[in-house]
């Protein structure tokens, strides 16, 4: 009798044994190892910001998204500045606006004007050579020799084949 009671008082072990072996405890534990096995390349899966957007015969990655907007864009809002700057001129005074004065060869004063005033400007990322030209105050001619022929700019076809230039 005493043994009765002993076996009813104790901690059922076996049902909790036959618990931890059912389907879906055994399935966390898998789960788990799989995770812990696996860590690195779920973490380099979730981490991954290189998406791929295809349709048709054409796709995009995401991270050359921002570059792709910002060669359309800033040529345009080189542009605008330019026709409110005229617009400016024009209400202001109704002096023509003149051309700077033309160099034969580039000086080293407008190649630095060059770079660290015409392609310094926060406002663009990619700048057209008679925009570099007008920040710099040098003919566009000049401008377009020193862009091209820097080894520090990069020079990008647009889509509608303008060359554009941006530092390195």
């Amino acid at each position: 009798m005493e043994n009765a009671a002993q076996a009813q008082s104790t901690f059922p072990w076996d049902q909790l044994v036959l618990k931890l072996i059912d389907w879906p405890f055994l399935l966390f534990i898998i789960v788990v190892f799989l995770i812990f096995l696996m860590k690195d390349q779920l973490k380099g899966l979730v981490d991954r910001s290189n998406v791929k957007i295809t349709w048709g015969d054409r796709s995009i990655e995401l991270n050359e998204l921002a570059d792709n907007v910002d060669q359309d864009i800033d040529p345009i809002k080189e542009r605008i500045d330019l026709i409110e700057e005229k617009l400016a001129k024009i209400t202001t005074d109704d002096v023509p606006i003149e051309q700077v004065n033309s160099g034969p060869e580039p000086t080293a004063d407008d190649i630095d004007k060059v770079l660290h005033v015409g392609l310094a400007n926060p406002k663009y990322k990619y700048r057209t050579a008679s925009g570099v030209a007008k920040d710099a105050e040098i003919p566009i001619q000049t401008a377009q020799t020193i862009l091209t022929s820097n080894p520090n700019i990069r020079v990008v076809k647009a889509r509608d084949g303008k060359e554009l230039y941006a530092p390195r």
